[in-house]
């Protein structure tokens, strides 16, 4: 008897925590956007060259969340930014160099309000250093690194809501970092 009663219970007990586990919903969601970046390293530029240097750029992100029935989303993001450009001066040949990188990061969000979330990852950079000075030369390189950003999120439709994100971007290897604000689309593609 005391056999049975404990089965029963179990039995119970086990059904509840399996149909808890069942009721969260699940999504896969997409950001989209872009803005402005301000690289906030130094540029490494020669001191004996007269440039023009230009830390602000454009910036643009590419996002894929999953939404668990729990605080923690994980996904990837990528995009683009340009670190920084120059310009020669006062030189016979005019010159420009530009670095720029693609991030390839595993990423983790987690919800601090409602409407107010936090991003951190780390991955890869994809650098690439562009120069046109009587000639163009272009060289690629990888570097490790990881990004940290909050947005702020308002909700336009049950599958859309538009975000506006402060990021910090960072390639620690070659020492290179930038601070970006951007504009984002969210789309809410898919729900399970």
């Amino acid at each position: 008897m005391l056999l049975a009663f404990c089965f029963f219970f179990g039995t119970i007990n086990v059904n509840a925590q399996v149909d808890s586990l069942k009721s969260g919903s699940y999504s896969l969601v997409l950001y989209a956007g872009g803005g402005a970046s301000y690289y906030s390293s130094q540029t490494g530029i020669p001191a004996y060259l007269e440039t023009s240097t230009q830390k602000a750029e454009p910036a643009a992100t590419l996002r894929l969340l999953w939404h668990p029935d729990h605080r923690l989303s994980a996904g990837v993001e990528t995009g683009w930014a340009t670190f920084y450009s120059y310009q020669l001066e006062n030189t016979s040949i005019p010159g420009k160099l530009s670095l720029t990188a693609v991030p390839l990061l595993a990423e983790f969000s987690m919800p601090v309000t409602k409407q107010l979330h936090a991003y951190a990852g780390g991955g890869i950079y994809f650098l690439t250093s562009k120069l046109d000075y009587a000639g163009n030369v272009k060289s690629k390189s990888r570097a490790l690194g990881w990004m940290a950003a909050v947005s702020y999120n308002h909700q336009v439709s049950r599958i859309l809501s538009a975000t506006a994100e402060i990021k910090w971007l960072n390639a620690t290897e070659t020492e290179n970092a930038t601070l970006s604000a951007q504009l984002l689309l969210a789309w809410t593609f898919l729900e399970w």
